[in-house]
């Protein structure tokens, strides 16, 4: 069992042109290091308190994609779970008003198909499932610096997650600044999109993929 606790620092862009994005990070010689497809479950309470306290509980199952972002559903020997809890409790001041700040606590889990009816047991609920391709990045000179390129059912951003200094750093190198730094959820993400399209929120998943459930 693995345990990780930390404060979590980070913003979103989004990449209206992808190709170019990743002309950008090939010029700045940055190295791919991982490739995974993600299915994201979130958890609340039957009145959404979580949510409706900035606070978060996340099931996320990933397993290997391959270039394409092409990914079977996994056996359960074949995803890795990672149960996540987010706050913003003590942890977002008026100047980290540019980034999103949380408190975060993860932890591994093995068999995580087996977690959520022990979570709907204590009272909790799948309110909200979330899918993206997710590339993870490194740029030569920023080792504190996580990121992560997220294709999604919405639209394809970029997280940047690090100390505020090289957040700016590596937004500037990349040609963004704080105008365009993101600081919500996927959740929100999608919300906001589907009111703009004059559709009704459900669930954020590829429809090859949901055919499949």
């Amino acid at each position: 069992m693995k345990v990780r606790k930390n404060y979590e620092i980070e913003i979103k862009l989004r990449i209206t042109n992808m190709r170019e994005f990743l002309r950008k990070l090939a010029r700045l010689k940055a190295a791919r290091v991982r490739r995974v497809f993600e299915h994201n479950i979130l958890f609340d309470t039957q009145g959404n308190i979580l949510r409706r306290s900035g606070k978060l509980l996340r099931l996320r199952l990933e397993w290997p994609a391959d270039r394409s972002g092409a990914a079977k559903r996994p056996t359960s020997a074949e995803a890795r779970g990672i149960l996540t809890y987010k706050s913003p409790t003590g942890a977002r001041r008026r100047r980290d008003s540019r980034y999103k700040v949380v408190e975060e606590t993860e932890l591994e889990v093995s068999n995580p198909q087996r977690l959520p009816p022990i979570l709907e047991g204590l009272g909790l609920r799948p309110t909200f499932h979330y899918e993206k391709r997710r590339t993870l990045y490194q740029l030569p000179g920023l080792p504190h610096l996580q990121i992560d390129l997220d294709e999604t059912p919405i639209g394809v951003f970029v997280e940047l997650e690090g100390p505020r200094r090289v957040i700016d750093r590596a937004a500037r190198l990349l040609g963004y600044g704080p105008p365009d730094y993101l600081v919500t959820n996927y959740w929100i993400l999608y919300r906001d999109t589907c009111r703009r399209e004059g559709k009704r929120p459900g669930n954020m998943v590829f429809r090859a993929l949901q055919k499949q459930k």
